[in-house]
């Protein structure tokens, strides 16, 4: 339950929709803490023996849990992530989703049910309202802690993409400030490149490991923050973004280069080239299928998609001669040819 605060808690959830912010909370239904009101009156058959863990197999657990979703769902909780998915039974993670699905309808808003950390439960996923238990399961960071490199990104991305079920509408996650300074542009430009849903933690949007307001209007910050402004804006909404095919076919190494390409038919085409490499490096991108003689640079205003920016940054170029400072990432768009 809620009570005491369900009334300051529905209303932050109501000014927080009205201004077009969804509230999804964290559910993790196998366990409580020491401290849980059940725990303590030790609930008949609730734990499994010498433990916090909840025996999810027991009717009256289910039917607990079950009211625990419908308590916050009628004080304005439009999702859930499930966490430890996969101790959950099938079973009932489909009367989680019926309970959603009632609520949706009862409402006129979707509400959506999510796993953590790349749990899938052993079922597909696919968008919102596809018909599958889970709407949307969200992996783990896609690069890891390893360090980047051109074929590294390469292999990670496309083993990601290769093992997303047919059809499934996929979430990312990229940590774009645990890899140092000087590349949390460039991956900040591959992660907005990526179809699907992209998470991002608070902090990012200024290279910010953490939210620290002391740092908020450092220059460094705002640079990041004007970045990440233009791709929001110029790009993700674009449907060769969230639209088009995204296979090993669209990303390539060339040495330590790496690129992926972006396109669909009646939009316009995208491609970045990351250098990941300590010296400066010039690249044929005219090879590539779709991309055409001429290229320009993403920009919006005095923004460019070109990061670290050098003094003098040609607009337009010829794609077969593109030069990359030792680091630098830019994104390029284009009237593809098919």
């Amino acid at each position: 339950t809620l009570f005491p605060y369900t009334t300051l808690f529905r209303s932050l959830a109501t000014a927080l929709q009205e201004r077009g912010v969804r509230v999804i909370v964290d559910f993790n239904p196998s366990q409580t803490s020491e401290q849980h009101i059940w725990f303590e009156e030790n609930k008949a058959g609730f734990y499994k023996p010498g433990t916090n863990q909840l025996d999810l197999e027991n009717s009256a657990v289910q039917g607990e849990l079950k009211k625990a979703m419908e308590s916050w769902l009628a004080n304005g909780v439009d999702g859930f992530v499930i966490h430890a998915a996969n101790k959950v039974p099938e079973t009932l993670m489909q009367e989680f989703r019926d309970i959603l699905e009632a609520e949706s309808l009862e409402s006129g808003i979707e509400k959506v049910l999510m796993t953590a950390d790349g749990v899938q439960n052993s079922q597909e996923f696919s968008g919102v309202g596809a018909g599958s238990v889970v709407h949307l399961s969200l992996p783990e960071d896609l690069l890891g802690d390893e360090e980047p490199t051109a074929q590294g990104i390469k292999d990670k991305l496309d083993t990601f993409l290769t093992s997303t079920p047919a059809g499934a509408w996929p979430a990312f996650t990229l940590d774009t400030v645990a890899h140092g300074e000087k590349l949390v542009d460039a991956l900040t430009m591959l992660k907005m490149l990526l179809p699907g849903t992209l998470i991002t933690q608070a902090g990012e949007e200024l290279g910010l490991a953490a939210m620290d307001f002391t740092k908020v209007e450092d220059e460094q910050a705002q640079q990041h923050l004007e970045l990440f402004s233009l791709l929001s804006t110029k790009l993700r909404h674009q449907d060769a973004i969230l639209f088009g095919d995204l296979t090993a076919d669209n990303t390539f190494v060339m040495d330590e280069v790496f690129g992926l390409t972006r396109v669909k038919k009646g939009s316009p085409g995208y491609i970045l080239v990351i250098n990941l490499g300590p010296e400066e490096a010039t690249v044929d991108l005219s090879s590539l299928a779709t991309v055409p003689e001429s290229i320009r640079v993403l920009e919006g205003g005095a923004v460019m998609a070109v990061s670290p920016r050098q003094e003098e940054e040609v607009k337009r170029i010829d794609s077969k001669e593109v030069t990359l400072a030792a680091g630098q990432a830019k994104i390029f768009n284009f009237v593809p040819k098919f």
